[in-house]
């Protein structure tokens, strides 16, 4: 969960972050469709109390395989009722990366799924979440449908504190979408030209 010394954070919306996360995965090489989706899942922790921001910097500097989790969890979703056995890592970042993106799933298809480890497990339903990923390998399981309790609407959060270097961090990999400002780009329509009232 989060908690930052207010001398080296600043204070940061779920969207704000979930709008750099995803320029910054595409900064860092994802696609746009698998970036979305990802910036999707640091929404969803963050609103659900997690260190999103912190969990997007591990992705974009390559603790965290995105697609490995995505693929994962593709799996998980096509076959309900199968566990997906993943390894984990030493800490608990694919164990709530994939909490994030099993948590956007839930909401949406109103499912539930277990994520079960050695010595933790956590069950997230399409709006509350029980139990703490940990560290190391876990089974993960959807639930069908049927199993689920229904949703009862996206869970509003405030502003967050997030670790001053995360955000920088985050937005360095933004950075690398940007277009370069020149004379040749503002012909062609970058920027707000002279005015910014259209």
């Amino acid at each position: 969960m989060t908690s930052h010394d207010s001398a080296t954070s600043e204070i940061r919306s779920a969207g704000e972050i979930q709008t750099v996360v995803r320029k910054a995965s595409i900064g860092a090489g994802l696609d746009a469709g698998p970036a979305t989706e990802l910036a999707a899942a640091i929404r969803w922790l963050t609103d659900h109390g997690y260190d999103g921001a912190r969990i997007g910097c591990r992705v974009v500097g390559g603790e965290i395989d995105a697609l490995r989790a995505l693929s994962a969890v593709d799996a998980a979703l096509a076959s309900p009722g199968d566990q997906i056995t993943l390894a984990g890592d030493d800490g608990a970042g694919v164990g709530v990366l994939i909490l994030g993106l099993i948590g956007v799933s839930a909401e949406a298809l109103k499912c539930a799924a277990e994520m079960v480890g050695d010595t933790w497990a956590v069950t997230v339903g399409s709006i509350d979440v029980e139990g703490q990923p940990g560290a190391g390998p876990f089974r993960l399981t959807v639930l069908p449908a049927g199993d689920a309790s229904p949703a009862t609407g996206r869970r509003v959060s405030a502003p967050v504190r997030i670790a001053a270097a995360d955000w920088g961090l985050l937005n360095s990999f933004a950075a690398r979408t940007y277009v370069p400002s020149s004379a040749t780009s503002r012909a062609r329509g970058a920027g707000a030209g002279l005015t910014d009232n259209d």
